[in-house]
């Protein structure tokens, strides 16, 4: 509960207390207006969010559907291998013996 709290009203009934003066229909029309402009800009950033994931979301389809119907073509270049003998030189060597 949201609730405007003057000096004459108890603040422990209202989960939010929004301190002002509840008498004054000039500061009622204030709060009102506040609030009303708050929701309204809420509600915009909302919808650009929205818009802004679908539109992610299509891009996201659009990019799984031609993966699925475009044929995937893998280079097959050679791969050299190393020459024996440098294989045969490491197995070769001794291990760093360490001392301490």
């Amino acid at each position: 509960v949201i609730g405007i709290t003057d000096t004459n009203c108890d603040p422990n009934i209202v989960d939010l207390p929004i301190p002002g003066n509840d008498d004054a229909i000039r500061a009622i029309g204030l709060f009102c207006k506040v609030i009303a402009d708050a929701v309204i800009e809420g509600k915009m950033i909302r919808q650009k969010k929205d818009a802004e994931k679908a539109k992610a979301d299509e891009v996201s389809d659009e990019v799984i559907e031609a993966a699925a119907t475009e044929e995937v073509v893998v280079d097959e270049a050679p791969v050299e291998e190393a020459p024996a003998e440098a294989a045969t030189e490491a197995e070769a060597a001794p291990a760093a013996e360490v001392t301490e």
